[in-house]
């Protein structure tokens, strides 16, 4: 289906890419990292939706291979997953979620019908977290104060009363500067 795979290599990837592209200059690190995994991961995707739809596919791919694929992303997620214990609760349930997805996505590679089924239910939740995470960014931060609840780890709450009175500001290097006259 064209609209599933341009919405997954292109809402689903390339916003995530950005939008972890854009937290490396902020020294977030782990968002950079969730956010440029998940967005190649839904390029991936869609290149493989296309692919299938156009019947392109080597003949190599197996479900071996696609289970493989989940089990990489399950191994990099819990990764991921492991500092959020010292973050936040929303970050943190949304990734536990994420990693029964990659699960649950690695045995259906074999066909199973109902693990696809419950993959897709537990997708739907893993989004609603997400949507929430950037609803309560973008609504606390309009507001100055917290009107949609983070969960904060109590070691980081101090950080996130910080980071709402944070007003991003534009650093030029000079050398990136240098041939500029204002």
């Amino acid at each position: 289906d064209g609209l599933l795979a341009g919405t997954a290599m292109f809402i689903g990837g390339v916003a995530q890419l950005i939008a972890g592209l854009i937290q490396y200059p902020k020294n977030n690190t782990h968002s950079a990292t969730v956010f440029c995994l998940f967005g190649f991961h839904w390029i991936s995707q869609g290149y493989i939706f296309t692919l299938r739809s156009e019947h392109y596919f080597p003949a190599g791919f197996t479900a071996e291979a696609g289970a493989a694929y989940y089990i990489l992303l399950t191994v990099m997620t819990v990764i991921l997953w492991i500092p959020t214990f010292r973050m936040n609760h929303v970050l943190n349930l949304t990734l536990f979620v994420v990693i029964w997805v990659y699960i649950i996505d690695a045995v259906a590679a074999f066909g199973f019908r109902s693990c696809q089924i419950i993959a897709g239910v537990l997708s739907c939740m893993a989004a609603t977290l997400a949507f929430y995470m950037c609803a309560l960014d973008l609504v606390n931060e309009s507001f100055g104060r917290v009107v949609f609840p983070i969960f904060p780890h109590k070691l980081h709450k101090k950080d996130y009363e910080l980071a709402l009175q944070y007003i991003p500001k534009v650093h030029y290097h000079k050398s990136a500067m240098s041939g500029v006259h204002v």
